[in-house]
């Protein structure tokens, strides 16, 4: 399912994959109008519930642009709240990264 408003974007069962990412999730993205995705980082709240899903940093790139050179994988599972600048685990979170492994227990 799929919602798109001015204040709401708003997906269900997401799976989708670029070249260097794989993305299975619930994602909801609360906004104050189209403009707040010119600061997603800052100003786009954000509540996602991960199944197995591999992100690679420069494809976040898109909405953050000092990301594009990071080419890090994060591997995810578990659910998320916040903004990137302020991102929550909200439930049990489960990220490895190439080098690193962490645990977000809430």
């Amino acid at each position: 399912m799929l919602t798109l408003n001015p204040t709401l974007l708003e997906v269900d069962q997401l799976v989708a994959e670029t070249n260097n990412s794989k993305l299975n999730a619930d994602l909801r993205f609360v906004l104050n109008g189209y403009d707040a995705f010119s600061n997603f980082i800052q100003d786009v709240q954000i509540d996602g519930f991960f199944r197995p899903t591999i992100i690679n940093l420069s494809d976040i790139g898109y909405f953050e642009p000092s990301l594009f050179p990071m080419v890090d994988e994060v591997e995810l599972k578990g659910q998320i709240a916040g903004t990137i600048a302020d991102l929550k685990a909200k439930k049990n979170l489960n990220s490895i990264t190439a080098k690193h492994k962490f645990y977000w227990l809430t």
